[in-house]
């Protein structure tokens, strides 16, 4: 489109006495040009940046501050190829240098504009999360991206030059299927670890169980695993790839209040009424107990050899649980002790029956 119009313009040119020369044409196109990227430089300058500003967020003012010699560069090389047409100007090497430097500047454009718009959400995302995962993969991602830009423009300006890239290409797809079985382990990890920090499964300080049976305190979200504190005051390390796809019962999540249930026993023929009216009143004036949800006690199963009974209360937060549960077992054993409430075990009876071994014939 842009050629079409300049050839226009070469055409009305040269129907002005003064202008129908190819060397005042191929001058007032590099001026035209020049103009133009004076009137880009100063929109940008003046007109966007006062737009930035009145933005709340940064990055547009960065991005325009950052494009705009860029923008300029184009637009005057732009304007020098143009200006060879009226001077038909045929070496193809002139030409393609200054494709280059277009397609290249271009390019510069495009990093300078990921660069920024990654720069700003890392800092949005980063606010989000307390683990350490954003600091290691947030500037890996910058630099791919950035890498993964040049090679396009690169493999454009081969292809300007007149290079032949499809075996360049076949050998890279080649490479990057080894890569990629060679890195399996290490990328699932990678991809675990961006999968657990954006769904927001678990974040640092929130207690779970894993599916194995450890129970912790999530001590750090790292690029290829997450380490885990037991109350034990050990360290597990687990891949990230492992944890994404296993269970995770979380304790923290989606609040901090949590339940405690007390299963107990007592013996047959002890009125369950009479169960539920001594214990009540005990678990309800336990410390941190909260009054809503109200704590109950129900009478769940008729066991092999036992009445089972299960006192059920709530704490405002998960990290009282395990005192409040131990005073619970306390008081309910020593209420139940108190008011000569039988608490069973497990029996067994054996019969035996005497019986004569047959004589060897």
């Amino acid at each position: 489109m842009v050629i079409n119009k300049t050839e226009n313009l070469i055409h009305w040119m040269s129907k002005i006495p003064h202008f129908n020369n190819q060397y005042a044409q191929a001058g007032l196109i590099v001026l035209l040009f020049l103009i133009a990227a004076f009137i880009l430089t100063w929109i940008t300058k003046v007109w966007l940046s006062k737009i930035a500003k009145k933005t709340k967020t940064k990055w547009d003012d960065v991005l325009v501050a950052k494009i705009r010699p860029p923008f300029s560069y184009i637009m005057l090389f732009v304007g020098i190829k143009l200006a060879l047409k009226p001077l038909n100007f045929t070496n193809k090497y002139i030409i393609s240098l200054l494709d280059t430097i277009v397609i290249l500047t271009a390019t510069a454009i495009a990093v300078i504009t990921v660069e920024v718009i990654l720069e700003v959400w890392a800092e949005h995302f980063a606010k989000k999360t307390k683990s350490d995962i954003d600091d290691e993969l947030l500037p890996m991602f910058k630099k791919f991206s950035k890498v993964a830009i040049w090679v396009i423009g690169i493999v454009i300006v081969l292809g300007v030059w007149g290079v032949n890239i499809t075996p360049m290409l076949a050998s890279l797809g080649v490479v990057g299927l080894v890569l990629g079985f060679a890195l399996k382990d290490s990328l699932a990890n990678i991809f675990g670890g961006v999968s657990l920090i954006l769904d927001r499964a678990i974040k640092v300080g929130d207690k779970v169980k894993l599916q194995s049976g450890e129970l912790g305190i999530v001590i750090d979200i790292g690029l290829r695993s997450t380490r885990l504190r037991t109350f034990d005051n050990e360290s597990i390390v687990i891949p990230n790839g492992q944890l994404a796809n296993s269970r995770i019962q979380n304790f923290t999540q989606p609040t901090l209040k949590q339940r405690i249930v007390v299963n107990f026993n007592v013996e047959y023929g002890t009125n369950p009424d009479e169960v539920k009216k001594l214990i009540l009143p005990i678990i309800t004036k336990i410390k941190n107990i909260i009054k809503e949800p109200a704590p109950d006690v129900i009478f769940t199963e008729m066991g092999d050899s036992a009445l089972v009974f299960q006192a059920r209360m709530w704490v405002e937060d998960q990290s009282q649980a395990f005192d409040a549960k131990l005073e619970a077992t306390e008081k309910i054993y020593n209420a139940l002790n108190k008011a000569k409430i039988g608490i069973p075990f497990p029996t067994r009876t054996v019969y035996l029956k005497n019986w004569k071994i047959g004589k060897e014939r």
